[in-house]
């Protein structure tokens, strides 16, 4: 969890910041203005902030404007918000509400009570986002067209309003620009359990919202910071995270299979109830490179068998071969022995 505290006494953000180390808030940055804090905010799109305190009383822009322009951020629009403040006016305490607080914290702080504050917002949060879940999925059926009634289960499939989607091309294109070197990085999937079975009896656009879903799930479940994933077909997500933590592949699926219960809960139909998740790790190294990330991808493609869509080669490999090629042109246009 990734921790933003903002406050104008470097002194309390010292205190602050070594309470929460004690209760095993580890991620913390630091700002002492608005405008650090928001510089902070718009630099992190790779590592984005999960959670934010700040200060009412600052000066220039206060707490209460910093909010709502946090808020603001498409980002942001979720992460818990807890105030803190050495005044408990109910006006400014509505104030800091109608700009997007999730909840309030008087100074003096207690290090116990911030803990389970931050640990109330979450779930909090948590609730509000299986509400969106199902919204989403939802508005993605509706959404959807309805012409064709046959559902391709080879089928690659992207949403563009989920985080941190891409196509499988795309995903492979965004790790080829890293360039070489090693990278420490956590491989695995998610895959729908029995896919092939569990969508013999739904229509195409209940197979299609089921997918929407668990995408969601994937992009607001899985530690965001520096996550990409695509589904290549057959029920099954590939997944990169690109950070030093490894993912603790038990943990996340334990979250997966919840979210995905409390989603699917308000469905009537008994079949599309039965999907569960499976998380599994593709690497038990930290660190590889680049080449050998994607090999272990395109042997996860291959096991899911014939797919319509073909794995395009390394776009490094391709470039050789192709130069090799002009080049072996280039030689038998310019040798004389190769005319006669």
């Amino acid at each position: 969890m990734r921790i933003l505290i903002v406050d104008d006494e470097p002194m309390f953000l010292d205190l602050l910041e070594g309470s929460l180390a004690e209760r095993g808030f580890a991620d913390v940055v630091r700002a002492t203005s608005a405008a650090q804090a928001l510089k902070l905010v718009d630099n992190a799109e790779e590592a984005a902030f999960d959670c934010f305190l700040l200060d009412i009383q600052m000066p220039g822009t206060d707490g209460i404007e910093l909010c709502a322009k946090i808020r603001a951020r498409a980002g942001c629009r979720r992460a818990p918000i807890i105030m803190l403040t050495s005044s408990d006016a109910k006006k400014t305490m509505q104030a800091a509400f109608d700009a997007g607080a999730t909840d309030f914290l008087n100074k003096p702080l207690n290090a116990a009570e911030v803990e389970a504050r931050i640990r109330m917002a979450f779930m909090l949060v948590d609730v509000i986002d299986s509400e969106t879940l199902t919204f989403d999925a939802l508005e993605a059926l509706v959404s959807l067209e309805t012409s064709f009634d046959e559902f391709e289960l080879s089928s690659r499939i992207t949403f563009s309003n989920v985080k941190s989607m891409r196509d499988y091309f795309e995903l492979e294109n965004k790790l080829l620009k890293m360039g070489p070197g090693n990278f420490a990085m956590s491989l695995f999937s998610i895959r729908i359990r029995d896919f092939e079975t569990l969508t013999a009896g739904l229509a195409r656009t209940e197979i299609m919202g089921l997918i929407h879903m668990v995408a969601n799930i994937i992009s607001r479940t899985t530690p965001n910071r520096g996550l990409h994933f695509a589904y290549v077909g057959y029920g099954k997500f590939i997944c990169v995270v690109i950070v030093r933590s490894p993912v603790v592949t038990q943990l996340l699926q334990l979250r997966v299979r919840d979210k995905l219960a409390k989603c699917l809960c308000n469905y009537d139909n008994q079949q599309m109830r039965k999907a569960t998740l499976d998380v599994k790790s593709l690497s038990n190294r930290r660190i590889m490179d680049i080449a050998g990330a994607l090999k272990l991808f395109r042997n996860e493609i291959r096991k899911l068998g014939s797919s319509s869509d073909q794995i395009l080669p390394a776009i490094d490999g391709e470039a050789s071969r192709l130069f090799k090629a002009m080049q072996g042109n280039k030689k038998s246009a310019l040798d004389p022995e190769s005319t006669r």
